[in-house]
């Protein structure tokens, strides 16, 4: 006997600990919710129960039939309220989180008449030990089996057994598979009830001599406890887990080839394929649980454009769907018109943004609001009265990428308020993958504008080089001319013009880069052909200054007032006529080679100072002309300040030094030759630099003109 007693009392430790490791452990899962305590509640119980054991094991000698008798009365309370609270703590996550709730709460309300037998009982008992066998009082004389007693025996073990059976049917049987999958907890406490009612009814005068027998049967309750508990939140949870990984690896292997079917489709295809995405997770979440009457019955997608939030197809409308916001009419409306409502409804993200959502009257913008605001999905409190008998459950999930609002799914149920936890799984998948889907396409939106400006840019600069001259012909000179585009249409320009009073030649350099810079270099050079041929035309000469002045003029009434634009440029003009070379402007860059002295030098004359072309129309630049004539073998080298400033993958310039040193090396070659040679030593030094960083293209349009004489 004592070694029954010992071991049962030791099977409580074991109990205790795992309850209480089971218990902590709980506190950070997310996939079971916070920590419950209700299975601390069921702790309590057994430790009162142990308690109740203990007191048993100590003082069984003077325990007489009617006490230990309530001390059993206790005991079996305590465990099934232990069992209870353990059942109530492993389910009430997937009860909490589901349509079941409801439910749950109805099958409490069916379970509550026994169970108050039950407590009316255990107060009951309680009363008639103290006043019958403590008090002595009301204790019939002529009634030594206490007739009272019996009575109330049988009420409470009738009550604790329909109790025991309608908890486990009413309330863990619920949706069984969902909520319930065993029943050998409940059936326990059953047994041992109908097996101390036996004995008691039957066998009173062994109830003590028998107690044994029924410490024993506590024994199995607490080993029974112990495997509900450890396969739980144990077993369970390991199963759970594995089931995760199996989902996530089905989930990525999904998202894979989806990934790479959007990735590769059509623009046309993406809308079918956002579609067959939805398609394919409503049959899933529906699959997920076993009652599929309950699951999602529509869905549809809501995305972002321009900041206006619509359904923008109505392939994205799937199910039984209705609009996120009020229509009265909606009980009126056949299919059709429902889906033009919701197709003709759209969302002003700034507006409903910035708004106080007090002041916001439409069901649908206070639920967007609270999305833009919270970065979280919302499910309708109270369903629009005009849905109501049609939709029960009516949730707006947001996709969001990097904090921006790409879009909202909607979803309906018409049969259930809540989602199973399966399907929020489901959902949630659903939305990364419109996430992603709909970057994609984004993506692929923005790939094939920028292919299209990219093909006009290259059309532009196509346009732009196309009209430079191809040659410079002028006698007594050997001339050579190019011009390197940036990544974009450059903003470099040079041009030649054959007059009868002589040969103008112009070089200059737009701010920046880009169309507005290319369209500048393109009035400059059309300002700058008009005035030499406008002034041919009149017979009369016209300098290099006065081109300067004109041309500033055209740039600022068209290029600044009329575009708006804020670029400028540097610019020099140059006309050559009987040897000698007239030239005016602000230019900073002109190099000369001088064949008797072997020498490279720059000439400032060219950056002499007067205002850029473009800026203002109040300039004159007559004290910017110069003068240079040239010797037999003499080079002058024109170029733009992209030469110069080429970068290495060091990002050291090619510089004025480097520029000369190879200049005065080549000026035995041609002007064709000396032009492409400086060409090359200018890639070679950049290409693992800014021809590298820039795909294969120079950072800064590079232009170079060069005047040999003969």
């Amino acid at each position: 006997m004592e070694i029954i007693y010992g071991f049962s009392l030791l099977l409580l430790l074991p109990l205790y600990f795992s309850t209480i490791v089971m218990w902590s452990d709980v506190k950070d899962r997310s996939e079971y919710g916070t920590r419950s305590l209700h299975l601390m509640i069921s702790l309590i119980f057994m430790i009162l129960a142990g308690l109740c054991q203990l007191g048993i094991y100590l003082y069984h000698a003077f325990l007489n039939k009617d006490l230990f008798i309530i001390v059993f009365f206790a005991l079996n309370f305590l465990y099934y309220s232990a069992f209870y609270m353990l059942e109530y703590s492993i389910h009430s996550q997937r009860i909490q989180k589901s349509f079941l709730l409801s439910d749950y709460k109805g099958a409490v309300k069916k379970t509550l008449t026994p169970f108050s037998f039950f407590i009316i009982y255990v107060v009951g008992a309680t009363a008639k030990y103290l006043l019958i066998d403590v008090f002595h009082i009301l204790r019939p004389i002529n009634d030594p089996t206490n007739l009272v007693a019996v009575i109330l025996y049988i009420i409470y073990f009738t009550a604790v057994t329909i109790t025991i059976i309608m908890t486990n049917m009413n309330i863990f049987k619920l949706q069984e598979g969902i909520i319930r999958q065993k029943e050998y907890t409940f059936n326990t406490l059953l047994v041992i009830n109908i097996a101390f009612f036996i004995v008691l009814i039957f066998i009173p005068a062994l109830i003590v001599r028998l107690w044994i027998f029924l410490f024993i049967l506590f024994t199995f309750a607490n080993i029974v406890y112990i495997i509900r508990l450890i396969k739980e939140y144990f077993y369970y949870r390991t199963d759970h887990l594995r089931l995760c990984l199996a989902f996530n690896e089905e989930i990525q292997e999904k998202r894979n080839v989806l990934f790479d079917k959007a990735i590769k489709s059509r623009p046309e295809e993406d809308v079918s394929i956002l579609r067959s995405t939805m398609e394919q997770d409503i049959l899933k979440s529906q699959r997920a649980i076993l009652s599929s009457e309950y699951g999602v019955t529509g869905m549809m997608l809501l995305t972002v454009a321009n900041n206006i939030l619509k359904v923008e197809n109505n392939e994205l409308i799937i199910g039984h769907c209705n609009p996120i916001h009020e229509v009265k009419e909606f009980k009126h409306l056949n299919e059709q018109q429902i889906v033009n409502k919701i197709l003709q409804r759209s969302f002003d993200l700034d507006r409903i943004g910035a708004a106080d959502i007090n002041s916001l009257q439409d069901v649908g913008e206070k639920a967007i609001n609270t999305i833009l605001k919270e970065k979280t999905f919302v499910i309708y409190d109270y369903i629009p009265t005009c849905y109501r008998g049609i939709q029960r459950f009516i949730g707006l999930y947001p996709v969001f990428d990097n904090e921006v609002l790409k879009g909202i799914l909607a979803i309906f149920k018409d049969n259930s308020n809540y989602l199973f936890p399966e399907e929020e799984k489901v959902i949630s998948s659903l939305v990364d993958d419109i996430r992603v889907i709909l970057s994609i396409m984004e993506g692929k939106f923005i790939q094939q504008e920028r292919n299209r400006l990219q093909g006009e840019m290259n059309i532009a600069k196509d346009i732009q080089l196309s009209i430079l001259p191809r040659s410079i012909e002028i006698e007594g000179y050997d001339c050579a001319c190019l011009m390197e585009t940036a990544t974009e249409v450059g903003g470099d320009a040079y041009d030649y013009v054959k007059s009868k009073f002589g040969h103008y030649l112009g070089i200059g350099d737009v701010s920046g880069h880009g169309l507005p810079a290319g369209i500048m270099a393109l009035i400059q050079m059309a300002a700058f052909e008009s005035s030499v041929f406008s002034a041919e035309e009149m017979n009369q000469d016209i300098s290099p200054d006065k081109i300067y002045n004109v041309v500033n003029r055209v740039l600022c009434n068209i290029n600044k007032d009329r575009i708006g634009s804020d670029k400028f440029m540097t610019q020099n003009y140059l006309i050559e006529r009987d040897g000698s070379i007239i030239h005016a402007g602000t230019h900073t860059i002109a190099l000369r080679y001088f064949e008797k002295e072997e020498k490279v030098l720059e000439l400032r004359d060219f950056a002499k100072k007067t205002a850029f072309l473009g800026i203002t129309p109040y300039i004159k630049s007559r004290d910017s002309l110069g003068v240079l004539t040239m010797n037999s073998g003499d080079i002058l080298l024109l170029y733009t300040d992209g030469v110069i400033e080429a970068k290495n993958h060091y990002l050291k310039m090619f510089g004025l030094e480097k520029l000369k040193e190879i200049f005065r090396g080549i000026s035995g070659l041609s002007a064709k030759e000396i032009a492409e040679k400086i060409r090359e030593e200018v890639y070679n030094f950049a290409k693992d630099g800014d021809v590298k960083r820039h795909n294969g293209a120079y950072a800064d349009d590079v232009s170079i003109v060069v005047m040999k004489k003969l």
